[in-house]
């Protein structure tokens, strides 16, 4: 999808947009998102290009294997032992022994289900970056897998995530990922910082079990944001709804909550020019706020003259301002012009858009590219990917049928989007001779491929 140039918060106009989301697939697993075009050089993926913001959806959740109830014991045998009658002897016939048709790199790994149920799998997962399409624009782009990589079931997604994230920008930067909750999970160092050092804004819905407010200076640190200390309490900890009039009622809250937010300064990224030269930025993750106050967005008595105008405004006052500690003296946040934090754990939840806002929910709706790429992916009557679909096990082979299915989704998508759009794409593995309607066309069940071409030639 192709974006608008966009500001970044602290410098220059950025280049790409990428999105990342872990949901599951029963078939491949995508950790990541992303956004970008110009089909310069189809080589299994395609180029993005520089001269536009794009947005990028990745996934981590497609299991390639056999699905269990009940997760791993740790002690990495999978063999299951059969029922027992009363006086303690097998019912049925034995199972044989795994190890002699047991994958030797797949493993066991956890999910959840669409009911909201952990299970157990034993495969693979397929971690996929993918593109998505731009509201803004005007034309649609077809929504492309980007980079793909397997892993056994039960490898953590940050490694292979950062990974792909790393191959994607050395074809061309981008500047967002777009992910759920699951990544709220990781460690601060482990996830934000990586995505910051690299000039990457993540883009993420938070965990209704999220912490609380942190003190920095006086602040209110809430969702990776310092808020003023005197915003009433009852908003501090808001969680959407999926009734539409406690959602309504909550998007009104957060449209409060925020003007008592402090405005970024500057923000957590990397110097451009240190990453440019491949060099780490001790500032990376440091940020400064103003306050609310004097950003014009509150009205409070500490800051002279801001309540009259807010009156004027009608804009929110700060209802209980801090009052003097023993010492006399204010926090620094009701005294300084700005305030700046360090990186940690408290900023993890850090955002370019404000968490909950129609901004951000634009954005992170981008989200369901991921998904829509799965289900496309897995669908009878195109690549039909999906456990069982291959008779292969190990890695190296797993790896190679998975990466086939995706490079021919690509090759399908993009002849459907030069015929819708008339864009002539001009690569040899691109314009096949049937344009790609056939496969598109029917449900290979009974026949194969090769009896409809016969068909169509014949016809033709």
């Amino acid at each position: 999808m192709d974006l608008t140039r966009r500001s970044g918060l602290d410098d220059g106009p950025h280049d790409d947009l990428v999105a990342c989301s872990p949901n599951r697939c029963p078939s491949l697993d995508s950790d990541l998102g992303l956004s970008n075009r110009d089909l310069a050089d189809l080589k299994g993926t395609c180029c993005v290009h520089r001269a536009a913001c794009r947005p990028l959806t990745c996934g981590s959740g497609s299991e390639i294997g056999q699905v269990s109830d009940a997760a791993d014991d740790g002690t990495g045998d999978d063999t299951r032992t059969p029922p027992e009658s009363e006086d303690g002897t097998d019912v049925g016939k034995p199972r044989r022994d795994p190890r002699s048709w047991r994958c030797p790199d797949a493993a066991w790994g956890g999910k959840t289900s669409k009911s909201g149920k952990q299970v157990g799998i034993y495969g693979y997962k397929a971690h996929v970056i993918v593109n998505t399409n731009d509201p803004e624009r005007q034309s649609s782009l077809p929504i492309l897998i980007q980079a793909l990589e397997l892993t056994p079931a039960n490898a953590d997604i940050v490694d292979v995530s950062l990974r792909l994230i790393d191959q994607i920008r050395a074809r061309s930067p981008f500047v967002r990922i777009i992910g759920d909750r699951h990544y709220g999970y990781k460690r601060f160092d482990r996830w934000a910082m990586e995505l910051w050092s690299r000039r990457i804004h993540q883009v993420l819905d938070l965990r209704a079990d999220k912490p609380g407010p942190v003190d920095q200076y006086g602040a209110k640190v809430i969702d990776g944001r310092p808020h003023c200390p005197g915003m009433s309490a009852h908003l501090e900890n808001l969680r959407p709804s999926e009734y539409p009039t406690e959602q309504a009622e909550f998007i009104q809250q957060i449209e409060r909550r925020q003007k008592f937010a402090f405005r970024m300064v500057t923000g957590p990224l990397a110097s451009k020019a240190k990453v440019a030269a491949n060099e780490a930025d001790p500032k990376v993750g440091t940020t400064r706020w103003e306050c609310p106050a004097l950003a014009g967005t509150v009205g409070c008595p500490l800051r002279e003259g801001t309540v009259q105008v807010a009156r004027e405004l009608d804009i929110p006052t700060v209802p209980t301002p801090p009052t003097p500690g023993p010492d006399g003296s204010l926090p620094k946040c009701c005294v300084q012009r700005t305030i700046q934090i360090a990186p940690d754990s408290s900023m993890k939840y850090l955002q370019e858009d404000y968490w909950g806002s129609p901004k951000w929910s634009g954005m992170f709706d981008l989200r369901s590219a991921v998904e829509a790429v799965f289900g496309n992916i897995k669908n009878r009557g195109t690549e039909d990917v999906r456990r069982g679909y291959m008779q292969v096990t190990g890695l190296p082979l797993v790896t190679l049928a998975v990466a086939a299915a995706a490079a021919c989704y690509n090759i399908r998508i993009l002849e459907k989007h030069s015929r819708e759009s008339g864009e002539r794409i001009e690569h040899p593995l691109m314009n096949h001779p049937l344009e790609g309607e056939l496969i598109e066309s029917v449900l290979l069940r009974d026949r194969e491929v090769t009896d409809y071409a016969m068909d169509y030639d014949a016809a033709a």
